[in-house]
């Protein structure tokens, strides 16, 4: 497999698919951030490969595929056989991370030839920004620079692991062709796939920066009352925690409830603003009184920041809407957290945003919570969001033009129903 576009009456035919390769359970959100709608309507057939169960990635009790194009081979022989059949006119989009259960995957595209992309289009800030301007005390500044050496001296262990494991066989694994990359940030140590030094590079916005972008096409929405939005992340009970063998927070989920109704309690008093719960997308919470009974909304995440007047998190991804709707951010923090990896997430996304850290358990709110810092937010956009110039086009469409070529946004092209 080259990778070139075949040759019909003298110019390049669109590629016939996108397929996309991932280590999981592919869900409806996958669909709509990977702008799969999009790429059908320009006449792409899109196929899911799911990698899990016996082939590398246990998932139990996965429900049924959401796409009829979903396959799911059973075994590693099964799943080779299936991708064997990958050709020059699919472009090929992998989300798998590099192990000793899927580096047969890289295997497979090294002896077929196969060009492949991978994304970066979410990352978490993996060290501390201006820690003496953040941190709380001296205290607080030691074990910032402590964690974050800690945490690149894991990543350049890993990495080195990798490159010198003689039982994972990392020289014989394909490189991606195409890395697309949202912001500075993102770098060799912190990528999950084989040999990133030589992917070339193509910048795009994050995720969410594509659906702020998109609400921002949308007329204002009416004023509905004064509100702060609470980005939920499923802190003690994200289903992927089991999936990637995780710990979740050591904080009981009735005591962690209990604290947030608090915190919302006296941030509403001291306020003035109702808070509103914008669930994680892979929440289904039975009740609204996990939450003290407050509106809890669903698929709404990026217009609730857009009209709301402060933001609540931990240390979700998602606080990349308040960056991109330029909205002070109040992150919730405590005790039972600033021990843990989370605590130490959280004090990262403070020093990069500027932003004042309450703990739950205390009684009154940081005089600072209204507060913006416009430089950490510009500072935070570049590094997380996208880089100027950045494309603008749905990730599997930018992946589709750079493994292809521009035929694949033929003008001519018919679109999809």
């Amino acid at each position: 497999m080259t990778g070139a576009a075949c040759v019909l009456g003298g110019s390049r035919a669109m590629a016939s698919r996108i397929v996309f390769v991932y280590g999981g359970v592919f869900a409806e959100r996958d669909w709509a951030r990977l702008g799969l709608d999009e790429a059908r309507r320009r006449g792409l057939e899109v196929e899911i490969v799911e990698l899990h169960g016996p082939v590398g990635l246990t998932v139990d009790g996965a429900a049924a595929p959401l796409f009829p194009s979903t396959v799911r081979p059973q075994t590693v022989a099964a799943a080779e056989s299936h991708l064997a059949r990958l050709t020059d006119h699919d472009a090929v989009l992998a989300d798998v991370a590099l192990n000793h259960e899927s580096a047969w995957l890289y295997r497979l595209f090294a002896r077929k030839g196969v060009r492949y992309a991978v994304f970066t289009q979410g990352a978490l800030p993996t060290f501390h920004r201006r820690p003496w301007k953040t941190t709380r005390g001296m205290d607080e500044y030691l074990h910032a620079r402590a964690q974050d050496a800690l945490l690149w001296a894991h990543l350049a262990k890993r990495f080195a692991c990798r490159r010198f494991d003689r039982d994972l066989g990392y020289a014989a694994l394909a490189a991606p062709a195409i890395w697309l990359k949202a912001g500075d940030a993102p770098g060799a140590l912190t990528a999950h796939f084989p040999h990133p030094a030589r992917a070339r590079v193509v910048d795009v916005e994050s995720f969410d920066m594509g659906l702020a972008r998109a609400e921002m096409a949308r007329p204002e929405p009416a004023p509905d009352g004064a509100y702060a939005v609470f980005l939920d992340e499923m802190f003690v009970s994200h289903p992927d925690f089991a999936l990637i063998g995780a710990a979740p927070p050591p904080i009981a989920p009735e005591r962690y409830f209990e604290l947030l109704r608090n915190a919302f309690d006296r941030i509403e008093r001291e306020t003035g603003l109702n808070v509103v719960v914008a669930a994680h997308p892979k929440a289904r919470y039975g009740s609204a009184e996990l939450f003290g009974g407050r509106e809890i909304a669903q698929g709404r995440t990026a217009a609730l920041v857009r009209g709301a007047r402060l933001v609540l998190a931990h240390c979700s991804t998602s606080l990349g809407f308040a960056v991109a709707f330029r909205k002070p951010v109040l992150l919730l923090a405590g005790a039972a957290m600033e021990a843990t990896p989370y605590g130490v997430t959280i004090a990262r996304f403070a020093s990069w945003l500027g932003a004042p850290r309450l703990d739950m358990a205390e009684p009154a709110l940081p005089r600072d919570w209204a507060t913006l810092d416009d430089a950490a937010y510009d500072a935070y956009a570049r590094a997380f969001l996208a880089r100027p110039g950045a494309s603008r086009e749905p990730t599997a469409l930018t992946a589709a033009r750079a493994l292809l070529g521009d035929a694949v946004y033929s003008d001519g092209a018919k679109p999809r129903d």
